[in-house]
């Protein structure tokens, strides 16, 4: 006696994937009918799984067809043989019950219709298996698969059956073996990611790092530097005239269009150009490529600003505009191979040596340069690719506050004074400003006295840099996790009795600074939420105040008595809340205190 599998409906279900209320639902349609028990209770039986499964089928003695290409690019090869299968099946009168078709290398043994195909000959349901080519089947031991076929009482009919001579099979072995494992080189294909991660990390190994140095040029010196920035911004306009002009022709055309046209032409029509490096020229294509995504992506995103006045030319926030003479700054480009440094020398093309206030601080691999005017001093910036090498960072955590009154609280109870350059200076300045409004523009005084003007503020800059420099400097340093407000900087300038000052302490240059530092050295900026009560909280219970005035220096906890100055309790708030959101401290950079 036999003794046949049965499940219950939980079972059962749990085996095809499906649950009891569509087991009930089958059952009253009849598909398929349950069992039931002397008790009237439903079951199931194994020949019902394996009917299911499609390892069983109602009527055995199947006819089957099997076609199969290696790769999806050959798709039109399938269908070819699917018709070929097909004729040779109307031409004999053989009715196919199934089709069977697979993607997929010859050696590949894990095809998904190729092991059911197999499963159904165990079985015995197939009476008859129709191919194209033994090698649809397998590639190799062929003869084997058709004996086990015959074991199982199943018949394979190849249509395209020619029989080789033993060294012509051999012949054929060989070739085979050489395709699919020349093939499988293409392999490599799945190590794509472990390579790309293992670029990437050799990457952040290394790092892009500028140092601006001061130029000394000479008199004709200085006249080059301003032809070369007066060929790039004609050239940055050129291609921005030409790109609207293509626009109103409903016509659009993309940069290196635009860069190839510039190429061809300016020998003849500007044959000024000469006079300086090609790099001028060639690399305000690309900006202006740039502000044409900058500009889209405002557009996209809602982003753009707003503006107090239609513009003259009529376009939209953020669309490029020309570049003019006294308003943009004066800056050329260099591509790395066309200038070298030689200690407190620079060679540049069509100029020779410049002299440099300093020589440069980095050794790698010179990526670009960069000349510049400000303030009637001349700058070149040259990025350069070093080495990052990443200990370990032993810091403690900080919250930090800034704040007006005192720039930046600690919450180890160290501060840092809110210095106010811009307001130290401001009374030379609104002198200079005073005296250009007076004078009339364009004339030798107005020049020197814009001069000077331009001098005063980059001094102010230059001031409010150092210190801010050196103090975030110290920070990241000093502390694995900081924890910092997310402040809006530009929402606060809306207060026009702030506006000032909020400039003047450079929020979010303090951020900015802070978050490139750390990651240098190893730590980590938390920002915290600006919505996120740091100076309405006791630090020490918990409790929030409803309401606190700005005039109010000094916290005091109304529920516990708690009374510390207001910008360290909430430094304090700030360290506890990124200490909070940041569970761990990234491991990746060394400290020096």
């Amino acid at each position: 006696m036999c003794i046949e599998n049965i499940y219950t409906p939980k079972e059962f279900g749990q085996l095809i994937g499906r649950t009891t209320n569509t087991l009930q639902k089958w059952d009253r349609k009849g598909l398929p009918k349950a069992h039931r028990s002397p008790t009237n209770r439903r079951y199931y039986t194994h020949d019902q799984y394996l009917k299911y499964r499609g390892l069983k089928a109602a009527k055995q003695g199947l006819t089957m067809v099997y076609a199969r290409v290696s790769s999806a690019a050959q798709k039109p090869d399938l269908r070819n043989q699917v018709n070929a299968l097909e004729a040779y099946c109307k031409q004999h009168s053989i009715a196919v019950d199934e089709w069977m078709f697979d993607i997929g290398s010859r050696l590949n043994y894990k095809r998904k219709h190729f092991n059911r195909l197999m499963e159904m000959v165990a079985l015995g349901q197939v009476r008859r298996l129709i191919i194209a080519h033994r090698d649809r089947l397998v590639c190799f031991g062929f003869e084997y698969f058709e004996a086990f076929c015959e074991r199982h009482h199943t018949q394979i009919l190849v249509i395209n059956g020619d029989s080789l001579s033993p060294e012509q099979d051999l012949v054929q072995d060989l070739i085979a073996i050489v395709t699919i494992f020349s093939a499988r080189l293409h392999g490599l294909r799945s190590y794509k990611k472990v390579l790309k991660d293992a670029a990437q990390q050799k990457e952040e190994e290394r790092m892009n790092r500028s140092h601006v140095i001061r130029l000394n040029p000479t008199p004709e010196q200085e006249v080059y530097f301003r032809k070369a920035c007066g060929v790039a911004r004609h050239a940055y306009n050129w291609a921005l005239d030409h790109w609207k002009q293509a626009r109103s022709e409903g016509k659009r055309v993309k940069m290196r269009e635009l860069k190839a046209e510039y190429n061809r032409v300016k020998h003849e029509q500007f044959p000024w150009c000469a006079d300086v490096t090609k790099c001028a020229p060639e690399q305000e294509f690309r900006h202006l490529g740039q502000a044409f995504d900058n500009y889209w992506r405002m557009k996209k995103d809602g982003t753009q600003p707003k503006l107090k006045h239609p513009r003259k030319d009529g376009e939209e926030a953020g669309f490029p505009h020309f570049k003019n003479k006294k308003r943009d700054r004066l800056s050329f480009y260099l591509n790395n191979d066309k200038f070298s440094v030689e200690g407190n020398w620079i060679r540049i093309p069509k100029l020779g040596k410049v002299n440099m206030t300093e020589q440069l601080r980095f050794s790698g691999k010179t990526l670009s340069a960069v000349v510049s005017e400000r303030a009637g001093w001349w700058f070149v910036s040259i990025a350069v690719e070093v080495e990052h090498q990443a200990p370990t960072h032993q810091g403690d955590a900080v919250g930090i506050d800034l704040g007006i009154k005192t720039l930046v609280t600690l919450s180890d109870g160290e501060v840092f004074e809110n210095q106010k350059h811009y307001r130290q200076n401001l009374g030379r300045i609104k002198g200079l400003s005073k005296g250009l409004a007076r004078k009339k523009e364009g004339s030798q005084n107005w020049w020197k006295n814009k001069k000077k003007l331009a001098k005063a503020h980059y001094r102010v800059a230059n001031q409010r840099s150092d210190k801010l420099h050196k103090m975030t400097t110290r920070i990241a340093l000093t502390y694995a996790l900081i924890g910092l407000e997310d402040l809006n900087a530009k929402g606060m300038l809306a207060n026009s009795c702030l506006a000032q000052a909020v400039n003047d302490a450079s929020f979010f240059e303090v951020k900015r600074q802070l978050l490139y530092k750390a990651e240098q050295h190893g730590g980590y900026v938390q920002l915290v939420s600006r919505w996120y009560p740091s100076s309405k909280t006791c630090s020490s219970c918990g409790y929030v105040k409803p309401e606190l005035l700005l005039s109010e220096r000094v916290f005091i906890c109304e529920d516990c008595g708690y009374v510390s100055d207001r910008d360290y309790n909430a430094s304090l708030n700030i360290r506890n809340e990124a200490s909070r959101l940041r569970t761990s401290v990234p491991v990746v950079a060394s400290s020096a205190r």
